[in-house]
């Protein structure tokens, strides 16, 4: 019994130590995936560290053109609002240029209506002074007229009274040289 006892506890013993080193091995099976799977771990949070540095540079790198693009875009508008403004700027001046011109033309029209119209004015005072002047010289000639008139009246009147008087003088002769 004690040879069997003791070929028990030896295989016993041997079991528990193929156990433990079997135990060991798998530790050490699960040690080393550990580590495999750090390392692998590791790689992949290595890969991820590089791939999101990537990512933050490409998005860095879009961000500079993105600003650099603004830019451009900003300095275009900037060139295209002052050539608008260069441009407003000379139509209000052409406009300004225009309204001055017609403003002058419109003085000049006004400046040339007053001088037609004084002399006008003058020409036709002149022609009323002329037409006075001719009614003057009209009544004159009339009232010359009417004189001549008046003295040829009164010559005939006087020659009829001079008739008369020497018809009534040779009446009163006849008589008197009859009554003599």
């Amino acid at each position: 019994k004690k040879k069997v006892y003791r070929k028990n506890l030896m295989d016993s013993q041997k079991s528990l130590k193929e156990q433990m080193h079997i135990r060991e091995s798998m530790k050490q099976r699960e040690l080393l995936e550990k580590v495999k799977y750090a390392e692998a771990e590791k790689k992949v949070l290595e890969k991820w560290k590089i791939e999101e540095a990537e990512k933050i540079k490409k998005k860095r790198e879009r961000i500079e053109k993105l600003k650099k693009d603004r830019e451009v875009q900003l300095k275009e508008r900037e060139i295209k609002r002052q050539q608008m403004l260069r441009e407003k700027a000379e139509y209000e001046r052409r406009l300004l240029e225009e309204f001055r011109l017609h403003e002058e033309a419109e003085k000049a029209k006004i400046v040339k209506a007053k001088a037609n119209r004084k002399k006008l004015f003058a020409k036709v005072m002149a022609d009323n002074e002329k037409r006075r002047l001719e009614k003057e010289k009209i009544k004159a000639r009339e009232a010359q007229e009417e004189l001549e008139r008046e003295k040829q009246y009164a010559a005939l009147l006087e020659a009829k009274e001079k008739k008369r008087a020497a018809e009534f003088k040779a009446y009163e002769d006849k008589q008197k040289k009859t009554s003599e």
